[in-house]
């Protein structure tokens, strides 16, 4: 899933770099997200939403995703750590088996 990291950084005015030190990670870090080249967990989500004032949901590009899916995105910020690690753990193995189908 995309992330609207690099258009809500524009949008305010700030570079990588001072988001980088918002979020506390290296800039070439922020550009690889932006990029869509690596992925963030849940935790760092959360940190990218403090830093912009914001609903870690809104963080999410959620265009072509179906409004159930939508919903359950929009449930994740209300559980425990736990159970956002167990979930997202969850996740990671669904995807690896369907994609060994």
């Amino acid at each position: 899933m995309r992330l609207r990291i690099k258009e809500l950084r524009k949008e305010r005015g700030w570079t990588a770099a001072h988001l980088a030190d918002l979020v506390g990670i290296s800039r070439p870090y922020i550009t690889h997200i932006e990029n869509n080249t690596r992925t963030i967990n849940t935790t760092r989500l959360e940190a990218f939403a403090r830093a912009f004032g914001v609903d870690p949901t809104e963080l999410l590009d959620t265009r072509g995703i179906p409004p159930e899916a939508q919903e359950l995105i929009r449930l994740i910020p209300h559980l425990s750590d736990d159970n956002r690690a167990s979930l997202e753990n969850i996740a990671r193995a669904l995807i690896a088996a369907q994609h060994q189908q």
